[in-house]
């Protein structure tokens, strides 16, 4: 738990470098909470219409539409701002990275070779920017927990 604590710490701290982040990373949390919460929504409608409870058909029957569309329209919102952000990240990690080999001396470059300097660029910069997927299911997995822990109570 506390290494998952440690990667959401590491990427919020990533995204204060870049402009407009902090508004992404609120909506991809935002869109992470809610569809957690119509996830739970679904699992009580589902549940309501198999104990034949007294509420109308046609009412469970809208709520569940209601519910799948909201689900529908939240991944795909949570989905596009993460592809956003993950581009700013990258872009900012690459541009970071780049200044300071730029700015290291020469023979430092030379002792760790530029196969090391192209795999940072190339494959661990994707690496971390990558993490970021990570961010709305988690807010969205802790709804789900929470929500169905305060639906079973």
């Amino acid at each position: 738990m506390t290494e998952l604590l440690k990667v959401v710490i590491l990427l919020v701290r990533l995204s204060k470098d870049i402009a407009h982040s902090r508004m992404l990373v609120a909506i991809i949390i935002l869109a992470g909470v809610i569809s957690g919460v119509s996830n739970t929504l679904l699992i009580a409608t589902i549940n309501s219409t198999l104990n034949n409870t007294a509420t109308p058909r046609s009412t469970l029957v809208l709520t569940f539409a209601a519910l799948c569309l909201a689900l529908a329209l939240l991944r795909f919102v949570s989905g596009a701002v993460l592809v956003q952000l993950m581009k700013k990240v990258m872009a900012s990690l690459r541009l970071g990275l780049c200044r300071k080999i730029l700015n290291a001396p020469l023979r430092q470059l030379e002792q760790h070779g530029s196969h090391r300097l192209f795999a940072a660029l190339t494959g661990d910069v994707p690496s971390i920017a990558n993490a970021y997927v990570f961010l709305p299911l988690l807010c969205m997995n802790v709804a789900i927990l929470a929500g169905c822990l305060i639906y079973m109570c």
